[in-house]
């Protein structure tokens, strides 16, 4: 270790085998503070020789570069208006074309990224999907007699006891999986903004589009598949409507195994991110925004 510079604290060549032979001269006494203090003031004569050597000083300059935050590009959103609402486009879902504007607010679809927010409503959807159903026989439960299976001596080979135990093929299972629940708790706030955030996230990374409304005359897969190609770039996607979804609209696009639809009380963070592209209608953006724009 190199020495401290002229203009480093006041320690000396001679300070840390000092206080160690101070420690352990002292050591069989009962003096436990004189041995704490000389313990704190050997750790800071350490640091001081440490932190004072160009070995460290350069070392510490160059981790700090390393670790340097870098800013994150900035999230382009659509401009906000007078209101402080964000004003997007509204196609007609057929044709493509630009039919009104909608007017999203910013409380909803303004929010920044928060991939922590995202991961814990993620894991609490899947937790709560789980079945719980799985199921290992202990000893108790196996189908063998409980009697023993041969004399404790004699027979040259090792004691046991019960047919049901671990050790046996079939017996059985030790700390095995139960029937149970593998749901979690997370307080309503959270899973509101993680909503909003997986709503916001959409939105600014030009992966939404909100459309008039999704009603089919009849029930043509092919109809509907061509439409979904026309206005979504990446054709998989997950549509939201209103409160109802059109009976034929529904009927369409069962099988198309890339396109998703729901009402709007049955979307959710996990199911939206699963897809590429966000479509929603102007009756489900207004359902959405006061299901979470509501006082908890």
């Amino acid at each position: 270790v190199a020495l401290p510079s002229p203009d480093a604290p006041p320690v000396t060549r001679a300070t840390i085998p000092l206080f160690a032979f101070s420690f352990f001269r002292h050591s069989h006494k009962a003096d436990k503070a004189f041995l704490i203090m000389a313990l704190a003031q050997l750790g800071r004569s350490v640091l001081s020789l440490i932190r004072s050597s160009p070995v460290a000083q350069t070392s510490a300059a160059s981790y700090a570069t390393k670790i340097a935050v870098k800013p994150n590009a900035a999230v382009s959103f659509p401009p906000l208006t007078a209101a402080g609402s964000i004003s997007v486009p509204v196609l007609n879902f057929w044709t493509g074309e630009k039919v009104a504007e909608k007017e999203l607010q910013s409380e909803v679809f303004g929010q920044s990224l928060r991939k922590d927010i995202l991961h814990r409503v993620v894991v609490w959807q899947r937790a709560k999907r789980r079945q719980g159903s799985h199921k290992a026989k202990n000893r108790s439960e196996v189908g063998y007699s409980g009697s023993k299976l041969r004399p404790q001596k004699g027979s040259g080979r090792a004691r046991c006891g019960s047919r049901r135990a671990p050790n046996f093929v079939g017996g059985g299972a030790v700390f095995g999986p139960v029937v149970r629940s593998h749901e979690e708790k997370l307080q309503r706030k959270v899973r509101q903004l993680g909503m909003k955030i997986c709503l916001s996230a959409k939105l600014a990374g030009g992966e939404l589009t909100v459309v008039d409304k999704l009603e089919s005359p009849t029930c043509s897969t092919k109809d509907v598949a061509q439409a979904v190609s026309a206005i979504v770039p990446a054709k998989n996607c997950m549509m939201i409507g209103g409160e109802q979804i059109d009976v034929n609209f529904d009927f369409a696009t069962r099988n198309l195994h890339y396109v998703d639809l729901y009402a709007s009380q049955g979307a959710n963070v996990y199911d939206i991110l699963r897809r590429h592209h966000l479509v929603l209608t102007v009756d489900a953006v207004d359902n959405l925004t006061e299901r979470l724009t509501r006082v908890l």
